[in-house]
């Protein structure tokens, strides 16, 4: 690693935006935890003894007390004087008084029949009360997702202000990440089960971009859900709803998707090696894509300085292949601007490499080769779905747009969100929060305030596999 390299390069530059963004998502979390205690506490308090609910109650029993106090005195005190004065009533109102004063008594001992039914209802609700509040946020432990807060905050400082960030970084996320990453799942793997933030956030759009990804197939019975990665570990997927980063990283299901369809055999006039899969499903998913999956595996996913796992290409091997390829996609129109966008991520993707010193790669004529002949049978089997790059000048006022926040409100598709986004970013228009934000507007008016729902889908592997 060249510990004489320093500052941020564009690549590490947007991982800590995006980190920050998830520390900015627990920050929010912890909030409504606060917020959720608060309204169980009060709730519990109608509840409990000596609670509002039973000082209500108790009040009731001694108005109910009072009025058959008052009833007995009236009824006595009418028999009195029917006892002196018996030759003056007609019988016939003796019979009325005397069936008035039964309904009031009857109804008195039904009130205090409800009255007994409804505390013995406050018991059973307060007991119920206290097993689902063992379920909510209230019964996580707040002191704990405090200092994971801090934990997290200190680790992004830590990286920002060192003199190697690269190093730091590196060094943070291989060996405290998985830590950092068991408290944020315990979370929101709780939050999961405890019914906070349960409105879907990104579920119709990643299902629309699945359906177009798995196309190729002749029929979906079971359609296979992909997770979004995780930033933390760096080495698994993890379907977790993350609020503020998971539309960033929505490209990289496109891998998922392309190793689904190779391993299904749906481009089956080629055969592929296991070691080759993974870059022939980078290939899939530029192919659908375009500079969104580009742009989102430098940025996000893949090692500067990563190394080959088993006889697969490693991350470098894997960038290279992918750099060469997007400037291919474009026709000739849209291809200088491209290329220009191209040369962006290659010097970005150099950088990081620099800086973390990573030796230099060479790509073997038999890999490349593999992914050639891997993308004229894509063209041939689903050219309907290759990404339009005719429309980049609209891609690029839309990320204009996004950079400004004068986009129009839910009438983007996802696929041209993604790559307007990317082009946002890779260009140095706004930072990832901003553009962030613009881009889920853009998409539904829902996306820019619903947040993300935490998911138990199982964990894959994300990086270079086999």
């Amino acid at each position: 690693m060249n510990d004489m390299a320093a500052g941020l390069d564009p690549i590490l530059e947007a991982r800590l935006d995006l980190l920050a963004q998830v520390l900015d998502e627990v920050k929010d979390i912890r909030t409504a935890m606060v917020d959720q205690t608060q309204r169980l506490e009060t709730l519990a308090h109608f509840l409990r003894r000596n609670g509002d609910l039973t000082k209500l109650h108790n009040s009731m029993l001694v108005d109910a007390g009072d009025a058959e106090t008052r009833l007995k005195v009236l009824v006595q005190a009418g028999r009195d004087q029917l006892d002196t004065d018996l030759l003056d009533h007609d019988p016939e109102d003796q019979a009325d008084e005397a069936d008035h004063a039964t309904s009031a008594s009857r109804k008195l001992a039904h009130l205090n029949e409800l009255l007994k039914e409804l505390e013995a209802a406050r018991v059973q609700a307060f007991r119920t009360f206290n097993g689902l509040q063992a379920w909510s946020v209230a019964a996580l432990d707040e002191e704990r997702l405090k200092a994971a807060i801090e934990r997290f905050d200190h680790t992004i400082r830590e990286i920002r202000s060192s003199e190697q960030p690269w190093r730091k970084y590196e060094e943070q996320l291989r060996d405290q990440g998985a830590r950092l990453f068991n408290d944020y799942f315990e979370l929101l793997g709780s939050m999961a089960v405890r019914g906070l933030a349960s409105t879907a956030d990104l579920a119709d759009e990643s299902e629309k971009l699945l359906n177009l990804l798995l196309k190729p197939r002749d029929s979906i019975k079971d359609p296979p859900r992909f997770p979004a990665p995780n930033l933390l570990t760096r080495s698994e997927h993890v379907q977790l709803g993350y609020q503020r980063w998971s539309l960033w990283a929505m490209p990289l299901i496109g891998r998922e998707a392309g190793l689904h369809l190779i391993r299904q055999g749906t481009f089956g006039t080629v055969q592929i090696a296991g070691e080759h899969q993974v870059i022939c499903a980078d290939t899939y998913a530029a192919h659908v894509l375009g500079p969104s999956y580009v742009a989102a595996a430098l940025f996000l996913e893949l090692d500067p300085d990563g190394l080959p796992v088993g006889n697969s290409p490693s991350d470098p091997v894997r960038a290279e292949l992918l750099l060469e390829l997007l400037p291919q996609l474009a026709d000739e129109p849209q291809r200088p601007a491209i290329a220009g966008f191209t040369q962006l991520l290659r010097a970005a993707w150099e950088q990081a490499r620099e800086a973390i010193g990573a030796p230099p790669i060479k790509v073997s004529d038999e890999v490349r080769e593999v992914t050639v002949k891997f993308r004229g049978e894509v063209d041939q089997k689903f050219p309907e779905g290759a990404y339009d790059l005719g429309n980049l000048a609209t891609r690029i006022e839309e990320a204009e747009g996004f950079a400004s926040g004068a986009q129009r409100v839910g009438t983007g598709a996802p696929r041209d969100v993604l790559v307007s986004m990317w082009w946002a970013r890779i260009k140095g228009l706004a930072d990832c929060p901003t553009i962030d934000a613009s881009a889920r507007r853009s998409m539904s008016p829902a996306l820019a305030t619903t947040p993300g729902t935490p998911s138990r889908a199982p964990t894959v592997m994300g990086r270079t596999q086999s």
